[in-house]
């Protein structure tokens, strides 16, 4: 058997298609608002000083903040937990940019960027925990789904497009949304 038929073999376990679902849209979901942050609060009254300094500056910074952080309390901190938390407060981020309102789409950008911080490495060692020995196939799996940066931002440019700025944030949302369900699985990691 070949390495490459090895590695998407492992596909039809469920528990590793899902993750690797959920690193395709995390990562499409990130991209999402590292694109349509500044244009979507632009779009929601703000000014471009503003919407520039609260857009993806804040949201990259709290990123930072928020992996620093994360390198410290995950050490404390059991991974499913931990990603169930992060998975909750992008959701709840991204759903109230989804509001318009441009108060709450601040607060959106503080919660989007802690919670986004640390979903690559906590799914990825659940995932790799399922089957340690396989951790090289399931990296190479979890790389090749970085995709979703490309494709899922196609979703909610559509929806821009459509004239529907905060409403088109119900991407990224959705995105964490399966990302929380998919937190609430189990597994071989106890929480």
């Amino acid at each position: 058997m070949c390495i490459r038929d090895s590695s998407l073999s492992l596909l039809k376990e469920p528990v590793f298609a899902l993750a690797v679902l959920g690193i395709f849209l995390y990562v499409g979901a990130e991209v999402c608002m590292a694109r349509f942050l500044f244009p979507g609060l632009k779009a929601m009254g703000m000014d471009e000083a503003t919407a520039s300094k609260f857009g993806p500056a804040l949201f990259f910074a709290l990123l930072t903040v928020g992996r620093i952080a994360g390198g410290v309390l995950l050490a404390k901190v059991k991974p499913r937990p931990a990603f169930r938390v992060s998975a909750l407060l992008g959701a709840v981020g991204a759903g109230l940019l989804m509001t318009g309102n441009t108060s709450l789409a601040i607060v959106g950008v503080i919660l989007g960027g802690l919670g986004f911080a640390n979903i690559w490495p906590l799914l990825f060692s659940i995932t790799v925990e399922e089957r340690p020995e396989r951790a090289g196939e399931l990296s190479g799996l979890m790389c090749m789904a970085i995709s979703g940066g490309a494709l899922v931002p196609l979703l909610m440019g559509g929806l821009v497009d459509a004239g529907l700025n905060a409403v088109s944030f119900v991407i990224p949302c959705l995105c964490f949304v399966y990302l929380f369900v998919l937190s609430l699985k189990g597994g071989k990691a106890t929480a």
